[in-house]
């Protein structure tokens, strides 16, 4: 485990493998918000939740630019129960497609947090209902002009995706209205929909990162 660097010694300290046996370095959320405000790419890694119930963060890869319209993406390269990431203030503030399927289908990552400029996503499930999701190959980021020949749920998520795009003026910017709508929409539809139950997406904006994170 490395030591705690000063802010974005990260890059230049740990040699990011492509390996299970990813080197980490612990972050503080100081730091995760000023790489959004600072780099146009994506940070990722896993959360611990400790004693006193808020979590603590490991970074373990840095991911790619945002390069036209592909997105900027990053991966963890293994399923960890609570997994997080970056959206760089130049991407949308919105969880992707795969971001919202991958709680749902996988039983080994049962939480996301996505941090944005304006405060972050918390979604959760315990997840293991493959079964419902076809169309979007694993291992693969989002591209809303190849998404075909998708199931009905998917085809549910993506709807309210597009929506919130219109709604934040291209998921740029947020509203509560905005924010009310995606969230219920995907509560409930989701899980009194197609049965799943247990799905939750919920926005909480930055002056109340304090209360869950070290």
């Amino acid at each position: 485990m490395q030591p705690q660097q000063e802010a974005f010694d990260y890059f230049k300290t740990l040699e990011w493998s492509k390996k299970k046996d990813l080197l980490s370095a612990t972050i503080s959320i100081t730091d995760i918000n000023a790489s959004i405000h600072n780099h146009d790419f994506e940070i990722c890694g896993f959360a611990q939740q400790q004693p006193n119930g808020m979590f603590s963060f490991e970074m373990v890869n840095k991911g790619n630019s945002k390069e036209g319209r592909t997105p900027a993406q990053c991966t963890t390269l293994v399923n960890y129960p609570v997994v997080w990431h970056t959206h760089p203030a130049v991407s949308k503030i919105y969880p992707s497609l795969v971001d919202v399927l991958k709680v749902i289908k996988y039983s080994s990552t049962h939480t996301s947090f996505i941090f944005t400029q304006f405060g972050f996503w918390r979604l959760h499930c315990p997840g293991g209902y493959a079964q419902l999701i076809i169309g979007v190959p694993q291992g693969t980021h989002e591209n809303r002009l190849n998404v075909t020949n998708t199931d009905p749920l998917t085809l549910k998520i993506k709807g309210f995706l597009d929506e919130f795009y219109r709604k934040t003026g291209g998921g740029r910017t947020v509203t509560q209205e905005a924010v009310e709508y995606l969230t219920t929409s995907l509560n409930t539809e989701i899980n009194n929909g197609f049965g799943v139950g247990d799905f939750q997406i919920q926005w909480q904006p930055l002056d109340t990162e304090a209360n869950y994170f070290l």
